[in-house]
C-alpha cells in the first residue's frame, strides 16, 4: 500500500491527538497529587501547632498531676476539666490529622493501626469520653465515624 500526503496527514493527526491526550492526563495527575500534598502539609500544620500546645499544657502548673488524674479516671476540678479539654482537643486533631492522610494514602495501614490503638487506649478515660460526647461535631464527619465504630467496640469489651 502507498501512503498519500493526505494518508499521512491524518495518521499525523491521530498521534498527535494521542500524545494531547497522553500530557493531559499526566498533567491531571500531577496537579491531583500536588493538591492532595498541599492539603495534607496544611493538615500538619494543623498537628504541629497543636502537639506546640500540648507541650505548652503539660509543662504548666498542674499539667502533670492532671493528666495522671485523667489517666488514672479520678475525679477532676473545674480547672483540670478545662485542661483536659485542650488536652483531648490536641490528641484529637492529631487523630484526625493521621486519619485524614491515612485516608489520602499518605499514612499506611500499620500507622493508622497505631494511631488507632493510641485513640482506644485514651478513650477508656471519663473525661476524654465526654469531650468527644461534647465535641465530636467539630470533626470530619469521616473521622467522627472512625471514632464511634472505636467507641462501640470499647463499649462491646
Amino acid at each position: 500500500m502507498e501512503w498519500t500526503v493526505q494518508d499521512l496527514g491524518a495518521l499525523g493527526e491521530f498521534v498527535g491527538s494521542v500524545v494531547v491526550l497522553v500530557t493531559l492526563v499526566h498533567i491531571a495527575l500531577q496537579v491531583r497529587q500536588s493538591n492532595r500534598l498541599a492539603v495534607a502539609a496544611s493538615y500538619q500544620a494543623r498537628t504541629d501547632s497543636n502537639i506546640e500546645l500540648i507541650s505548652i499544657l503539660l509543662s504548666s502548673p498542674g499539667g502533670p498531676s492532671t493528666v495522671t488524674a485523667l489517666f488514672e479516671n479520678q475525679p477532676l476540678n473545674q480547672e483540670q476539666q478545662g485542661f483536659t479539654d485542650w488536652y483531648s482537643e490536641a490528641n484529637f486533631v492529631y487523630y484526625e490529622n493521621n486519619h485524614f492522610q491515612h485516608t489520602l494514602g499518605l499514612v499506611d495501614a500499620e500507622h493508622w493501626q497505631a494511631t488507632r490503638n493510641s485513640i482506644k487506649r485514651i478513650l477508656t478515660k471519663d473525661a476524654v469520653r465526654d469531650y468527644w460526647a461534647r465535641n465530636s461535631h467539630t470533626y470530619r464527619e469521616s473521622f467522627q465515624s472512625e471514632v464511634d465504630n472505636i467507641l462501640n467496640r470499647i463499649g462491646a469489651e
